[in-house]
Formats: C-alpha cells, sequence, structure tokens
C-alpha cells in the first residue's frame, strides 16, 4: 500500500506540475493592476503586487524580519527533529527506539510548514532576486531531498521496525548520512544567496 500511495503521488505532483505550467500561460491583468487601483480585484483575491507591497511597501518594514525570524524558527524545529532522527539512522543514540521520535515528527511537518509559507512570500515579493541567482535552483534540489527524507522517516515503515538497541541497516544509514548533507546544504545556499551571484 506505501508503494502504491507514494507512486501515485509522484504521478500527482506530476500532473500538478504540468497544470500549473498551464496556468502560468494564462494572463490576468485584473490580478496584476496596482494593488491601491479600483481595477485590482476584488477583496478576496490576492495578486502578486499586493503580496510584494505587504512584504515591502513603505511602512511595512517590520514584515520582513518578521517572515525571517519565521523563517529561521520553522528551520531550527525541522532541522533539529530530523537531526536527532537521522542521526539514529547512522547508528547514534541506540538506546532510543523509532517509536519513541515518531511523536516529534509533526513538529518537523509543522517548521517545514512554516519555511514553506515563509519562503513562498520571499520569493513572490521579490522574484527576480531568486529566479537570477543559481544558488536558488541548488537550494530548491537539496530542499527536495530534505524533503524526501521527511517523507521516508513518516511513512515508510522500515526504519519504525527498529527498537531500541537495535542496529539500523546499511540502506537507512546511507540514508541519515545524506539527509544531514543535504539539510546542511539547504542552510548553506540558503545563507550564500545574498553573495553568490549578488543576487540582492
Amino acid at each position: 500500500v506505501t508503494t502504491v500511495v507514494v507512486l501515485l503521488s509522484v504521478i500527482s505532483l506530476g500532473l500538478m506540475t504540468v497544470a500549473a505550467s498551464i496556468g502560468g500561460g494564462i494572463h490576468h491583468p485584473e490580478i496584476l493592476a496596482d494593488p491601491a487601483s479600483p481595477d485590482a480585484g476584488s477583496v478576496f483575491s490576492i495578486s502578486t503586487a499586493a503580496l510584494a507591497f505587504f512584504v515591502n511597501g513603505p511602512g511595512h518594514q517590520w514584515v520582513w524580519p518578521t517572515l525571517e525570524s519565521a523563517h529561521f524558527v520553522g528551520m531550527t524545529i525541522w532541522f533539529g527533529v530530523l537531526l536527532l532522527a537521522n542521526l539514529r539512522l547512522m547508528g547514534w543514540f541506540e538506546r532510543i527506539s523509532f517509536p519513541a521520535l515518531h511523536r516529534l515528527l509533526p513538529w518537523a511537518l509543522l517548521g517545514f510548514g512554516v519555511n514553506e509559507v515563509s519562503g513562498m512570500m520571499f520569493y513572490l515579493a521579490t522574484p527576480k532576486g531568486y529566479t537570477t541567482n543559481v544558488m536558488f535552483y541548488w537550494k530548491l534540489i537539496f530542499l527536495l531531498l530534505a524533503a524526501a527524507d521527511l517523507l521516508y522517516l513518516t511513512v515508510w515503515p522500515a526504519a519504525w521496525a527498529v527498537e531500541s538497541g537495535d542496529e539500523t541497516p546499511l540502506r537507512e544509514r546511507a540514508i541519515g548520512a545524506l539527509a544531514l548533507c543535504s539539510f546542511v546544504a539547504v542552510m548553506y545556499c540558503g545563507r550564500m544567496l545574498p553573495f553568490l551571484g549578488n543576487a540582492f
């Protein structure tokens, strides 16, 4: 069942990517207008221009630092939980069973969600600062690997069969090491965005 769910999820992601690409070719001038103009859309619509104004507009100097703080807090929670889980995969903390670590994974999902929402707001506010920087694309690649590790720890049953005092198989050790390298690479690429490529 897990294999079927993962396969269908990959297919769904591919179809959603195609749909998003098609949707990206549709032009809606009414949502690209100046957010202050009456043609900017209804009160229920949020345009990219309005979001960019909210994040970077005059009088909103508090928004970007607040998003940065939320981004770092989310990253700390996410990385902290998965650091413990992946170190256990690599053979550390053998006295701790995986079921004991499982209860912490919702916190990792919460931190990941906070990171994604704040990161998307950064991107929508200053898209050229990211799309012109190669480090941003490397960050996305490593972020996908880190997210795949979170998915593996959440739904794959092999890791959770390891009880206290048991050694983890070689495959799980390799996955844990790759995940930790991916986490460090995500943080490095994110920190180097202003310095490598000079996009900001």
